[in-house]
């Protein structure tokens, strides 16, 4: 069955070399001009910080160790997943993908209300899934998965793909 996870460790040690490629190619002006476009922002610099994507648990909701939350829908900062053709260039092969984190300035008005919009609408769903999860007294939020994704296996397939049947060769 599914399990979900409790809690993943998503440390990781780089080279000085591999550390010293990624930052020059993750603080060159290319990339601070491509971060500043698309995060509407006059300035972007990227800060040091790199991190590796986590699966969603209880203790990473997000996706990203919880001490990179203060970065997540923050109108001041930018979390990139570093391209893959700087990770090649880098020889960074493990981890196999990485987020770098930007400090923005100058953000524009309406980018950054739109993002203050994201994280409370992310805060109140947060908390309306919470209260949901109080009130049928459990704090596990997979309890009873493996059992729901049990019962559809057992469930008789229907092919509703005849008509995609029909034109492959």
């Amino acid at each position: 069955g599914i399990k979900a996870v409790e809690n993943y460790e998503g440390g990781f040690e780089l080279s000085d070399d591999v550390r010293s490629a990624l930052t020059e190619h993750l603080t060159s002006e290319k990339m601070d001009l491509t971060v500043e476009k698309q995060a509407h922002a006059a300035a972007a610099e990227f800060t040091g910080k790199l991190f590796q994507p986590v699966p969603y648990s209880v203790a990473t909701p997000h996706g990203m160790p919880s001490d990179c939350e203060q970065y997540f829908l923050n109108p001041d900062y930018a979390i990139i997943n570093v391209p893959p053709q700087i990770m090649f260039e880098a020889k960074c092969f493990k981890p196999s993908r990485l987020c770098a984190v930007y400090a923005l300035k100058g953000v524009e008005d309406a980018q950054r209300e739109k993002i203050l919009q994201e994280r409370e609408s992310l805060r109140a769903r947060s908390d309306a899934s919470s209260q949901r999860m109080a009130a049928a007294g459990g704090t596990q939020p997979w309890k009873g998965m493996g059992g729901a994704i049990a019962e559809a296996s057992r469930m008789t397939p229907v092919d509703d793909d005849s008509d995609l049947d029909g034109m492959v060769v």
